[in-house]
């Protein structure tokens, strides 16, 4: 799972002086009375003018900490009197991306957000449930405000989840049985069903939606039968329980050795997590900072992620493997909205970029790196030779064109090909859209930022390193120059067009990006409000309706959001073969107990 140190990248430039505080204003909202006590946020104003009401940190869960820590959510109790929910929480416990040493957040962390427009519109509105990536080791729900959403006639709902090992340690039996943050991410959707009403919401017009690891959220949540009826149409943004990073197989193998790296016992499951227990959250969390110092590729034991659940869990998320699941048609039948950005692959060329790494020294160690680039058995020599036969065949390279394909082939193994697989599956129970995000935007690509981050082994001085890199960008661009790489939109791009990520980032009405990124929220707010006739920029978006994939023998219709917009064939389609033939994708596998 070598991309989570990129997308802790992501999640930590999002969150660089970031709150919520920019746009604040002192106006009290007015009073909802919810199932556990009343609330009171502050009133704030949207991208064009509009004021909205934003309820920040409302607890859903009691604090996870103590006894508690690496347990299920256990709901909040109820309060007296009027709480006020008018800061942003910090989020989670987790490492800080930026600062070597640095950590952030609190384990007291459950609280959830409810963004409302104050609007004179009859009747309960959509509600759209946001689900933060970060690679399952960092994010939280200060970096995405919603402001851009609130221009719309929709209620955005957004909830911290719990991270690394603290949300998704795995014992392999009923002693811890893992995916805490999942169910943290569940009885937030279970509150909402009990309280959105109250906020002027539709609880049976719910539609949640993720990117990268928030995806893969998305994904498990439409597959488990547990959170069955919490909501009713999904959004997946590069990202699903297919991509082969986003679970973790062997989640024994790995809490023995995490086990090992702090001090406490391996063999007695019970001893380990009540030595885990007695430490503190950042000896909890420190060794991940470890774990990231391991050069160009890091080993997929380093991250805590999704994994099957014993079967004496109580109340799991999955108990069998979800993706036999998938094929088997075992999930809930929801419209759903998928895509992904042209350069996905990005997110780890930026990491060798960042290092310097040269293409000799990428050939001469092919064999070793590739197995764990792509995440397959290294014993299988004959998927090595024939990965550099497909994506390297035609020497010499130079530095521009080799990085160019092996962008190329990080987005075909990492997010293409397994959205092939997702919605062929999918499309067997339910209607499906898909979109190939490509838009050339005036602000500054991630890959930047990433790049500028992971320039230097100690970290230092991070934040001036991202805002050198990210200013020759803009300036680049400004004066009508190419990009940092010519590789496409990178992975997470999209998000500075869908939420106001950072002021510095903000998208005001004289921006170039003002009406690409107003179409792109609209759209995504349309189809949480109908399953008729979406568009995007007045073109038609095209509807794989249930069971028609099984009928068509060619690439499937994309629609491609770009500044134009338009139905497109499957971008990708022609590698589809190619990465079947493989068979390194064994997702009926064992789990490791």
């Amino acid at each position: 799972m070598g991309k989570g140190i990129a997308l802790v990248i992501v999640v930590g430039l999002a969150s660089v002086g970031l709150n919520y505080s920019g746009y604040f204003t002192s106006r009290p909202s007015e009073i909802v009375q919810t199932k556990n006590g009343k609330v009171q946020g502050v009133i704030k104003v949207s991208r064009d003018g509009r004021d909205f009401s934003a309820y920040l940190g409302i607890p859903f869960a009691e604090p996870p900490i103590s006894e508690k820590r690496f347990e299920p959510p256990v709901p909040a109790k109820s309060w007296t009197g009027v709480l006020q929910v008018d800061k942003s929480h910090p989020g989670c416990y987790q490492f800080e991306a930026l600062v070597r040493g640095k950590f952030l957040g609190e384990e007291d962390c459950l609280y959830l957000n409810v963004f409302k427009p104050m609007t004179s519109t009859k009747g309960p509105l959509p509600v759209m449930v946001w689900i933060y990536g970060g690679g399952f080791l960092a994010g939280n729900t200060r970096q995405y405000d919603p402001k851009y959403f609130m221009d719309q006639d929709v209620i955005v709902v957004s909830m911290n989840y719990r991270l690394g090992p603290l949300g998704f340690l795995n014992t392999g039996d009923a002693t811890v049985t893992g995916n805490a943050g999942l169910k943290d991410q569940r009885l937030a959707l279970k509150w909402v069903q009990d309280n959105i009403q109250a906020f002027g919401g539709d609880a049976k017009k719910v539609t949640i939606f993720g990117e990268s690891a928030g995806a893969a959220s998305v994904h498990a949540h439409i597959i488990s039968p547990s959170s069955k009826n919490l909501f009713h149409k999904a959004i997946l943004q590069s990202g699903s329980l297919y991509c082969p990073w986003s679970m973790n197989v062997h989640p024994a193998r790995q809490v023995r050795k995490y086990g090992k790296r702090v001090g406490c016992p391996q063999s007695d499951m019970k001893a380990l997590v009540a030595c885990l227990k007695g430490l503190s959250a950042k000896q909890v969390t420190e060794p991940i900072v470890d774990f990231m110092d391991k050069g160009p590729f890091i080993e997929g034991d380093a991250f805590f992620g999704p994994t099957i659940e014993s079967k004496d869990a109580i109340d799991p998320m999955f108990i069998e493997n979800p993706r036999i699941l998938i094929e088997q048609g075992k999930f809930a039948k929801v419209p759903v909205m998928m895509g992904v950005t042209k350069g996905e692959g990005g997110i780890r060329t930026s990491r060798l970029d960042a290092m310097n790494m040269d293409v000799e020294t990428m050939q001469e160690n092919w064999s070793k790196y590739a197995p764990i680039m792509l995440m397959y058995d290294p014993k299988r020599t004959n998927v090595t030779d024939r990965f550099r036969e497909y994506y390297f065949s035609s020497p010499p390279y130079n530095h521009d064109t080799y990085f160019q394909n092996f962008t190329r082939m990080i987005s075909d193994g990492w997010f293409f090909h397994a959205l092939h697989g997702a919605v062929t599956h999918h499309n067997k129970v339910a209607p499906v859209y898909l979109y190939y995000y490509d838009y050339e935007a005036a602000l500054p690509s991630i890959y930047s930022a990433m790049k500028a981050v992971e320039s230097s082994d100690d970290w230092l001085f991070a934040d001036a390193r991202i805002a050198i890199s990210i200013g020759k960008d803009l300036f680049k661009r400004y004066y009508g120059h190419p990009g940092p790489h010519d590789y496409g939109a990178c992975h997470a791009d999209e998000l500075l067009q869908l939420f106001n990520m950072e002021r510095a980032f903000e998208i005001g009405q004289k921006s170039r990006d003002y009406q690409f990124s107003k179409d792109l929220v609209k759209t995504f707010v349309d189809f949480a409000k109908s399953d008729d006739n979406l568009k995007f920029k007045g073109k038609e978006w095209p509807i794989l309706k249930q069971g028609s994939i099984a009928n068509q023998k060619g690439p499937l219709p994309f629609m491609s959001l770009n500044k134009d917009g338009g139905v497109i064939n499957e971008p990708f389609f022609e590698i589809i073969p190619f990465w079947n033939s493989l068979n390194i994708r064994d997702f009926k596998a064992k789990v490791d107990w």
